[in-house]
């Protein structure tokens, strides 16, 4: 691969060069992507490396390498910028989630103590509806009276545990 500097002779040969080298490093700032001024700033440190130390060429190296240092400042302000953005946006996405997750607990917990008070009617109407059915009962109907009435105190425990469940979720 040619060396771009091979060739180039006295003061006004590199300051030639160095001119160019800044016109892409401008039009690179003003409108190029990261890479071509991350490119651009590598040109101007070897622009310094590759100069004589002599005839005030050393001057040319200090602008070209305070040209190429703004050039890697700005791109990794932009990506700074870039970063900064992204963590700002995902705060927002961190915080949106938030809420909908909330919203949706909030509606989960309402669902289940709408079933929960539909299941405590439901065991309440079954307990009358037993008491109903003991009351029509003849003294012959012992064991199924026993059995209605195991279940219906079993109902009514379970029930007392659900009503307990659902005023503690009130609170």
């Amino acid at each position: 691969m040619p060396n771009e500097f091979a060739g180039i002779t006295g003061y006004s040969g590199w300051k030639t060069k160095l001119d160019q080298l800044l016109a892409i490093a401008t039009t690179a700032s003003q409108g190029g992507t990261p890479a071509q001024r991350r490119k651009i700033a590598e040109r101007l440190i070897e622009f310094a490396m590759q100069s004589p130390d002599r005839d005030g060429i050393p001057e040319l190296d200090t602008i070209a390498l305070d040209a190429s240092r703004t050039i890697l400042l700005d791109n990794i302000a932009g990506a700074v910028d870039s970063i900064a953005a992204r963590t700002a946006s995902i705060v927002a996405m961190t915080k949106q989630l938030g809420e909908i997750g909330r919203a949706a607990e909030e509606q989960a917990s309402s669902i289940r103590l709408e079933r929960a008070r539909r299941m405590v009617d439901a065991m309440t109407e079954i307990v009358r509806a037993a008491d109903d059915l003991d009351s029509v009962l003849t003294d012959d109907d012992k064991v199924l009276r026993a059995k209605i009435k195991k279940i219906a105190d079993a109902l009514l425990d379970l029930r007392g545990e659900v009503e307990e469940s659902l005023g503690r979720r009130d609170t």
